[in-house]
């Protein structure tokens, strides 16, 4: 097949199948659509991460703004089948394959709302690279520099005001962004929630690299501020080849290029100490 890679991609592309994985010792069904699946043994950490934040957790409802392909989704639910599931996710493409990932699966107590977290309700353009399946699609102007492949839709977004009567709030423990330029928005719109319900969030902050980024710095600053104001401490969280290696409580976030640098925990200053070596 190495001999024919334009033909190799126009198969794998053409394929729906499906076939099954082990996760944290559990087997997960994993749907292969169009050349698109989620990784299941990416992100070994984030397992690890998620089971250290339940055990210290008093609820049971996990909330995914940027569900992407389901990866933390699969993550969830091979832990701990029985909690409840809701992901924030607008592109479409990921919205069709989580359905499927569910539907495979049988996932209880798991929803999924076809719409991103933002800070007003609006439609914003996402930029993809690549195909619709990119993970680094961003709704940020010029958060990365567009690239001569990119391509760019229409997606809604919705504040929490617009749909909290649809979904209920009151037992939210842990919260993940990855929203890839649009964090303080997410977090801007989650204030109330965050603030009344104290839960630990799980953040992508990508590398600001240098001061001249005035785009990534504020935003970064902006996001620091927010959790000092709330009274959150916030981990730098270490993993070394793939895997978790600890928590590191930060006074700030800094300047740097380090892609390994750029994920952490936020927690109440009371559940601090559930954190520190």
């Amino acid at each position: 097949m190495k001999l024919f890679p334009s033909l190799t991609n126009r198969l794998k592309s053409s394929l729906n199948l499906c076939f099954s994985r082990n996760l944290n010792g559990q087997k997960i069904k994993i749907p292969f659509i169009n050349g698109i699946k989620v990784g299941v043994g990416n992100e070994k950490w984030m397992s690890q991460v998620i089971s250290k934040v339940m055990a210290v957790s008093s609820s049971d409802t996990f909330w995914d703004i940027g569900a992407n392909l389901g990866q933390t989704l699969i993550k969830l639910k091979s832990l701990d089948s029985s909690w409840h599931y809701v992901g924030f996710e607008p592109n479409p493409t990921y919205v069709h394959y989580i359905q499927e990932l569910i539907n495979k699966n049988s996932f209880s107590r798991t929803t999924i709302f076809p719409v991103g977290l933002f800070s007003e309700n609006t439609i914003l353009e996402l930029e993809t690279f690549g195909d619709d399946a990119d993970p680094l699609g961003s709704v940020i102007p010029n958060f990365r520099k567009s690239r001569p492949n990119s391509s760019k839709k229409w997606v809604p977004l919705f504040s929490l005001s617009a749909i909290e009567e649809k979904i209920p709030v009151s037992n939210v423990d842990i919260v993940k962004i990855d929203a890839e330029g649009a964090e303080f928005e997410v977090l801007r719109t989650l204030k109330s929630l965050i603030v009344n319900k104290r839960p630990v969030v799980l953040i992508e902050i990508l590398p600001v690299y240098k001061k001249e980024n005035f785009t990534r710095f504020i935003s970064q600053e902006k996001i620091e501020a927010f959790f000092k104001e709330i009274d959150y401490s916030i981990f730098r969280i270490h993993k070394r080849n793939g895997e978790f290696d600890s928590f590191a409580q930060i006074n700030e976030i800094g300047i740097h290029g380090d892609l390994t640098m750029c994920d952490y925990l936020a927690c109440p200053i009371e559940k601090a100490k559930s954190f520190n070596p």
